[in-house]
């Protein structure tokens, strides 16, 4: 599944455009990574895993960030409702 939703996920991301982090306020063009919006587990299909609304693209800087501290982490939902709006899929509630 993950295979196939990156070779999704990158022709999204070739035919938006998209070559910087998105996080608000960075714009680094540097090391671009996929970042989801919940873990990959919390995903049952390709389809929702590859959807625009379920990543971002950003640094591995802030890719880290927001994964790997307490701070990141509080933060990474409120990053994604700005950037991407609400989860349409209501992926978390469902777990």
């Amino acid at each position: 599944m993950n295979q196939k939703a990156n070779k999704l996920i990158k022709q999204k991301i070739e035919k938006l455009g998209l070559d910087h982090c998105e996080y608000p306020g960075c714009h680094n063009y540097d090391m671009l990574t996929i970042s989801h919006r919940y873990p990959r587990r919390y995903y049952r299909t390709t389809e929702e895993l590859a959807d625009r609304s379920q990543w971002c693209a950003m640094c591995l800087s802030c890719h880290q960030r927001l994964d790997h501290t307490s701070e990141g982490i509080k933060e990474k939902e409120d990053i994604f409702n700005r950037v991407l709006g609400k989860d349409p899929f209501n992926i978390k509630k469902r777990k």
